[in-house]
């Protein structure tokens, strides 16, 4: 695949895939990567030319520890005015390995598994102690019934988030007709 590549940065032409024509393309290519490549081109498994082909203006992005100051207003972008500020500052405060993707998915899991229109510090702490996986195991000792409610209104919330709360296409992602999320909707109280 380098090879391939390589060749159309050079060449600034290309072939379809099971086609004849040659085509001529005008490009700027933005590669992104979190492996160190000069190393990799040490070991011999990245190609040198194409190495230097794209990294005519390398920018590095420090790691989402080393910008503290930007995670408040990202984790007020993802939760959308559904977070206390001392849940947002609490969030803050966490290393987030996995980077901003990672904050993403925290935060849409905590909004998602909550009851609460509005999510506080101590449901975010929860979470973060059971690593987000909050509150979605039923009881043992709760009715089928019961249980069977737990579970559609879980399955009403992701869709709805998934969705974002556009309800035509959050009946689309559960397979029901929008009267029937209607009606589930007015049933599990949820607005």
């Amino acid at each position: 695949m380098q090879v391939k590549l390589l060749r159309v940065l050079q060449e600034r032409e290309l072939q379809r895939l099971g086609g004849s024509e040659v085509i001529r393309i005008d490009v700027r290519f933005v590669a992104a990567t979190h492996r160190d490549l000069e190393a990799r081109v040490k070991e011999g498994l990245f190609r040198e030319d194409l190495f230097y082909r794209l990294a005519v203006v390398p920018l590095e992005v420090p790691p989402l520890r080393e910008r503290a100051d930007e995670l408040p207003p990202l984790v007020r972008a993802f939760a959308g005015g559904r977070l206390t500020d001392e849940a947002v500052m609490l969030l803050a405060a966490q290393p987030w390995p996995g980077n901003v993707r990672q904050l993403e998915h925290f935060v849409e899991r905590v909004l998602v598994l909550s009851d609460s229109r509005i999510v506080d510090r101590a449901e975010v702490l929860r979470a973060l102690e059971d690593g987000g996986r909050s509150a979605v195991a039923p009881s043992a000792s709760a009715s089928l019934d019961d249980q069977r409610r737990d579970v559609e209104r879980d399955a009403l919330r992701r869709a709805l988030a998934q969705a974002k709360d556009n309800r035509t296409h959050a009946a689309r992602i559960l397979g029901v007709s929008r009267r029937t999320l209607y009606n589930k909707l007015r049933d599990h109280g949820i607005d």
